[in-house]
C-alpha cells in the first residue's frame, strides 16, 4: 500500500522537475525506481512535503506581491474609481437569468425580462369605485386657465447647464454636454423646436422611451427575488430638457396661487430631510412638555412612484390652475410611453399606464402633487400629517388614551380611503407605531383591519427615533457602519503598502464624515456622553492610521535595542536627569505622552509622512529648543530614530487630548433646528481630518493646530540648532 501511495504522488517529489530518461517532461520517478537507485520511501514523501510546502510559500509570496501591485494602482486620482468601488459589498450586477415571481420562478431570459417590466410597471387595474370614474370622465377636460408663454433661450441653456455629462445618456446616447454644444451653437433652432412642442402639447414619441436598467438594492440576501432590484429609466436629454422646462412653469404657477403644501418637504428648494424630521420632533416635544400623549406612524406605500395613478394627477393640476397649453404637454406626455428592457440577450418593450419613470426630471415634481391631496385633507384634532417625498408620517397627541386612540384609528382610516380613491396601497405590515410616552402604548390602533403593534424603534429618514428620543442607537449604528467601511479598508491598506493614503483621507472625509454627521443637528447632545465620544474617538483613530500608514499598537523601545533614545527623548521632555541605568517600566498605561516611546517601524512610517513646509509655534518653539539642546550631538541615525519619536509622540499624545471640533456643514439647517445661533455653532464635532489639508486636525483646549503643519522634527530642530549656533 505504501508503495501504491508513493507511485499515486510521485509526480509532486520534485516540484516538476523529473529524470529525462523517465519521459515524463516533468514528473518525478516512481517510487520503485526511486528505492531501486537506493532513495528510501520516508525520504520521497519527505522531500514531497517540502516542495508541496516551498510550492504553496511561493504561490502565497507571488499573489501578496500582485495584490499589493494591485491595491498601490489606487492612486488618489482613481480614488471613486477603485478605491471606493472595492469598499463597497459585492452585489451582482444584473439580475439572473431566472427570477421568482410569488411561488413560481421564470424559465428563460425572455420571461424574466417581461416579469421584471410587469413587476416595475404595473398595468392599471379596474375602475371599481364612483370616484375612480370621475376622475378619469374629467381628465381631458381642460382647466380654465390661459397659456402660458413661450420658453426663452435663456431658460433652455440655463436647463441644459444644469444636467450633469456624467449621467448616462438615453437610447440616443447623446449626453448632456453635447446637447449643451448644439444649444450654444444653434440656441434659436433648439429653442423653436421646444415651442412647438409647447404650441402643439405635443411630446415627441422618440423622447418618452425610456431604457430601463435594473439596478440590485445593497444588503439583500435574496437576489432571485424581484423585489431585491429597482428600475432605473435612461431618458434622451433633449426629453428631459423639455421635462425640466414644463415642471418649473409648473411649480412656477402652484407656489403664485399658493396651492403646494408646506409639510411636503421632499424635491422642495429650501427643505431637506432635517427640517421635515425637526418638524415632527417639534410637535412631540410640545406634547411631552404639556403633558400629553403622543405617538408617530411611519406610513408605507406599496410602490408610490409605480402606482402614481395619471387621472389624479390631472385633477391636481386643475387645482392649482395649470396653464392650457402646459397641462396638454403633460397629457400627451403620459400617452404611450414605452420603456425598454435588455435582458440576457433578449430585449422586451412595455408600454405604461400608470407610473412615474424613476430617472425622470418631472416624475418626483408630478408625484408630489398628487400627494398633497392627502396632505390638505381635515384630520381629527391632534393630528399632524407630512411627508418627504413617499415616506409619509402621522404623528398624533393626546391628553388622554381614549383621545388618542379614536383621533389616530379616524385618522388612519381617512388615509386609507384616499389611497384607495387614487389607487395607491398603504401596507399595514410595513406600517411602524412607536410611542413617545409609556401610557400610549395602552391604545388599540387599528390600521385596514389590522392592529399595529408598537415597535421600540423607527428609522424616519435615515434617523433612528426611539421611545425616549435619546438617539443612542442612531450613532451606535452610524459608527458601526463607518467600522465596518474600515474593516474592507484594512484588506487594501498596510503600514508599508495599499491604497494610497490621500485616497484613504478623501474617503474619510466625503464618505464618513457625511454619513456621521448626518442630521447631527437633530442628535446633537449625544455626542457629551463620554461613552459616545470614547467611541467616535476609536473610529476616527483607526482611519487617522491607515492615513499615515502608522501600525495599530506599539511597544515601548525600553525593552528594545536604541533604548537610551527613549531615555533622553524623556529627559528632555520632563527636564530630569534621570540615570540611564534606570529599570524600565514595562507595564503599558492605558494613556500615552509624550514620555512613552515607540516601535522602530512606528517611528519611521509616520517620520516618512510629514513632508510639509513648518509653521512656527510658541509651543514648540519651547518644545524645539529643549529637544535640540539635548540632540543636537546626537549621530545621523539616532537623530533619524529622535525624529520619528517626537512626531508619534506627539500625534498620539494629542489623540489623547482630542475635543469634538468639527463644524457641521448644513449650518442652514442647525439654525432653522436652534432658536440660538451661538447654541448652534458649539454643535457635534467628532474627531476628524482637516478639511483642506487631509492633515489629522488636533484640537486642544485654548489651541488648534494641524499636525502636518509641525513638519517632521528633523526641520525644526534644524532650524533651531542653526539659531544656537
Amino acid at each position: 500500500m505504501l508503495k501504491a501511495g508513493a507511485q499515486a504522488q510521485g509526480s509532486l517529489v520534485d516540484g516538476g522537475v523529473g529524470d529525462p530518461q523517465a519521459g515524463g517532461g516533468g514528473f518525478t520517478p516512481s517510487a520503485p525506481r526511486c528505492q531501486a537507485q537506493g532513495m528510501p520511501l520516508e525520504h520521497i514523501l519527505e522531500t514531497r512535503k517540502q516542495k508541496k510546502e516551498l510550492y504553496a510559500n511561493k504561490m502565497r509570496e507571488e499573489s501578496t506581491r500582485h495584490f499589493r501591485e494591485f491595491c498601490e494602482l489606487q492612486t488618489k486620482e482613481n480614488v471613486w474609481s477603485l478605491t471606493n468601488r472595492l469598499l463597497k459589498n459585492a452585489t451582482p450586477r444584473r439580475p439572473p437569468v431566472t427570477l421568482n415571481r410569488g411561488s413560481t420562478y421564470t424559465t428563460d431570459s425572455q420571461e424574466t425580462a417581461k416579469a421584471l417590466l410587469d413587476h416595475f410597471y404595473p398595468d392599471d387595474s379596474p375602475d371599481t369605485l364612483t370616484r375612480h370614474h370621475e376622475l378619469r370622465s374629467e381628465m381631458t377636460d381642460l382647466p380654465q386657465s390661459h397659456d402660458d408663454p413661450p420658453f426663452t433661450q435663456e431658460e433652455v441653456l440655463e436647463c441644459l447647464k444644469q444636467m450633469s455629462p456624467k449621467k448616462t445618456p438615453g437610447l440616443d446616447n447623446f449626453t448632456s454636454d453635447i446637447c449643451q454644444q448644439f444649444a450654444t451653437d444653434y440656441p434659436r433652432l433648439l429653442t423653436d423646436i421646444l415651442n412647438r412642442c409647447l404650441t402643439l402639447q405635443h411630446f415627441p414619441d422618440q423622447w418618452k422611451t425610456a431604457y430601463v436598467k435594473i439596478i440590485p438594492k445593497p444588503g439583500k440576501s435574496d437576489y432571485s427575488a424581484l423585489e431585491s432590484f429597482r428600475p432605473i429609466g435612461l431618458l434622451p436629454v433633449f426629453g428631459k430638457l423639455l421635462e425640466k422646462l414644463f415642471i418649473k412653469r409648473v411649480v412656477y404657477h402652484a407656489q403664485r396661487n399658493n396651492r403646494l403644501n408646506k409639510f411636503q418637504l421632499g424635491f422642495r428648494e429650501q427643505t431637506n430631510t432635517c427640517e421635515a424630521i425637526h418638524t415632527a420632533l417639534k410637535i412631540i416635544k410640545l406634547a411631552k412638555s404639556e403633558k400629553h400623549l403622543s405617538i408617530a406612524i411611519s406610513l408605507d406605500i406599496k410602490a408610490a412612484f409605480d402606482n402614481a395613478w395619471w387621472p389624479a394627477l390631472f385633477h391636481r393640476l386643475r387645482h392649482i390652475q395649470c396653464p392650457n397649453n402646459i397641462f396638454g404637454l403633460i397629457q400627451d406626455y403620459i400617452r404611450d410611453r414605452k420603456v425598454i428592457l435588455d435582458h440576457a440577450g433578449r430585449r422586451v418593450t412595455k408600454t405604461m399606464s400608470k407610473g412615474c419613470i424613476q430617472g425622470s426630471t418631472c416624475g418626483p415634481v408630478l408625484w408630489n402633487i398628487i400627494l398633497d391631496e392627502l396632505l390638505d385633507a381635515r384630520l381629527p384634532a391632534g393630528c399632524h400629517i407630512q411627508a418627504f417625498a413617499d415616506d409619509v408620517l402621522l404623528v398624533v397627541t393626546a391628553a388622554s388614551v381614549g383621545e388618542l386612540e379614536s383621533a389616530a384609528n379616524l385618522a388612519l382610516h381617512h388615509i386609507v380611503e384616499w389611497g384607495r380613491s387614487v389607487k395607491l396601497t398603504f401596507g399595514p405590515t410595513k406600517t411602524k407605531l412607536i410611542a413617545f410616552t409609556p401610557k400610549a402604548k395602552v391604545a388599540s390602533i387599528n390600521m385596514d383591519g389590522h392592529r399595529l403593534s408598537f415597535v421600540p424603534e423607527v428609522k424616519l429618514l435615515g434617523v433612528i427615533l426611539d421611545e425616549k428620543l435619546n438617539f443612542g442607537k442612531h450613532v451606535k449604528q452610524v459608527i458601526n457602519k463607518a467600522v465596518r467601511i474600515f474593516n474592507t479598508l484594512c484588506m487594501y491598506s498596510r503600514p508599508t503598502w495599499g491604497a494610497h493614503p490621500e485616497n484613504i483621507s478623501t474617503i474619510y472625509h466625503q464618505v464618513i464624515v457625511p454619513t456621521i454627521t448626518y442630521a447631527a443637528g437633530i442628535w446633537r447632545h449625544v455626542a457629551q456622553k463620554r461613552c459616545i465620544r470614547r467611541a467616535f474617538g476609536s473610529m476616527q483613530r483607526g482611519f487617522a492610521i491607515k492615513a499615515i500608514r502608522g501600525f495599530r499598537t506599539n511597544e515601548d523601545l525600553d525593552s528594545r535595542p536604541g533604548s537610551s533614545l527613549a531615555s533622553n527623548h524623556s529627559e528632555s521632555d520632563t527636564g530630569n536627569s534621570a540615570s540611564s541605568s534606570a529599570p524600565p517600566h514595562h507595564p503599558r498605561p492605558t494613556k500615552r505622552n509624550l514620555n512613552q516611546t515607540l516601535t522602530n517601524d512606528v517611528l519611521l512610517t509616520v517620520q516618512d509622512h510629514f513632508k510639509r513646509p513648518v509653521q512656527r509655534d510658541d509651543r514648540f518653539d519651547i518644545f524645539g529648543k529643549n529637544v535640540a539642546m539635548k540632540l543636537r550631538d546626537l549621530p545621523k541615525e539616532q537623530r533619524i530614530l529622535a525624529e520619528g519619536i517626537i512626531n508619534e509622540a506627539l500625534f498620539l499624545a494629542e489623540m489623547d487630548k482630542l475635543t469634538i471640533d468639527h463644524k457641521i456643514s448644513d449650518r442652514a439647517t442647525i439654525q432653522q433646528i436652534n432658536s440660538n445661533t451661538a447654541e448652534s455653532q458649539s454643535i457635534l464635532q467628532p474627531y476628524l481630518l482637516d478639511n483642506n489639508t487631509g492633515a489629522v486636525q488636533i484640537s486642544i483646549p485654548e489651541m488648534s493646530i494641524p499636525l502636518q503643519e509641525v513638519n517632521t522634527a528633523a526641520s525644526f530642530l534644524c532650524q533651531y540648532m542653526q539659531n544656537e549656533s
